[in-house]
Protein backbone atom coordinates (compact mmCIF):
# COMPACT_ATOMS: atom_id res chain seq x y z
CA UNK A 1 0.00 0.00 0.00
CA UNK A 2 3.17 2.38 0.66
CA UNK A 3 3.97 1.75 -3.04
CA UNK A 4 0.29 2.93 -4.07
CA UNK A 5 0.70 5.71 -2.17
CA UNK A 6 4.31 7.02 -3.08
CA UNK A 7 3.92 6.26 -6.83
CA UNK A 8 0.25 8.25 -6.35
CA UNK A 9 1.83 11.72 -4.79
CA UNK A 10 2.97 13.80 -7.21
CA UNK A 11 5.71 15.72 -5.23
CA UNK A 12 7.69 12.74 -5.59
CA UNK A 13 7.80 12.57 -9.31
CA UNK A 14 9.13 15.98 -9.75
CA UNK A 15 12.66 16.08 -11.26
CA UNK A 16 13.78 19.86 -11.55
CA UNK A 17 11.70 23.09 -9.91
CA UNK A 18 12.28 26.40 -11.19
CA UNK A 19 10.20 30.00 -10.76
CA UNK A 20 8.87 32.16 -13.90
CA UNK A 21 8.52 35.79 -13.03
CA UNK A 22 7.80 39.05 -15.03
CA UNK A 23 6.47 42.64 -14.42
CA UNK A 24 3.26 42.02 -16.09
CA UNK A 25 0.82 39.10 -16.61
CA UNK A 26 0.68 39.23 -20.33
CA UNK A 27 4.67 38.98 -20.38
CA UNK A 28 4.47 35.95 -17.53
CA UNK A 29 1.61 33.48 -19.76
CA UNK A 30 4.45 34.05 -22.62
CA UNK A 31 7.38 33.20 -20.55
CA UNK A 32 4.74 29.86 -18.98
CA UNK A 33 3.68 28.73 -22.51
CA UNK A 34 7.52 28.93 -23.89
CA UNK A 35 8.72 26.91 -20.78
CA UNK A 36 5.64 24.22 -21.42
CA UNK A 37 6.60 24.14 -24.98
CA UNK A 38 10.01 22.90 -23.50
CA UNK A 39 8.31 20.11 -21.12
CA UNK A 40 7.08 22.30 -18.37
CA UNK A 41 4.58 22.23 -15.84
CA UNK A 42 2.88 25.14 -13.91
CA UNK A 43 2.59 24.00 -10.36
CA UNK A 44 -0.06 25.72 -8.57
CA UNK A 45 -1.51 28.89 -8.72
CA UNK A 46 0.38 32.07 -9.71
CA UNK A 47 1.78 34.60 -7.24
CA UNK A 48 1.78 38.36 -7.29
CA UNK A 49 3.80 40.60 -5.24
CA UNK A 50 2.65 43.81 -3.99
CA UNK A 51 5.38 45.68 -2.30
CA UNK A 52 4.24 47.83 0.69
CA UNK A 53 1.47 46.13 0.76
CA UNK A 54 0.41 48.68 -1.73
CA UNK A 55 -3.45 46.75 -2.00
CA UNK A 56 -5.67 48.05 -4.24
CA UNK A 57 -2.61 49.65 -6.80
CA UNK A 58 -0.94 47.98 -9.66
CA UNK A 59 1.21 44.73 -8.64
CA UNK A 60 4.71 45.01 -9.36
CA UNK A 61 6.03 41.34 -10.33
CA UNK A 62 4.17 38.43 -11.16
CA UNK A 63 5.37 34.79 -11.06
CA UNK A 64 4.81 30.90 -11.47
CA UNK A 65 6.43 27.87 -10.00
CA UNK A 66 6.96 25.63 -13.07
CA UNK A 67 8.39 22.10 -12.76
CA UNK A 68 8.87 19.02 -14.48
CA UNK A 69 8.28 15.37 -13.84
CA UNK A 70 10.48 12.08 -14.19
Amino acid sequence: MRDQAALSNIYLQISDYQIVGSKNRYDLQHKVKTAMSSGWKPLGSMSVYHPGANIGGVPESFFQAMVKFK
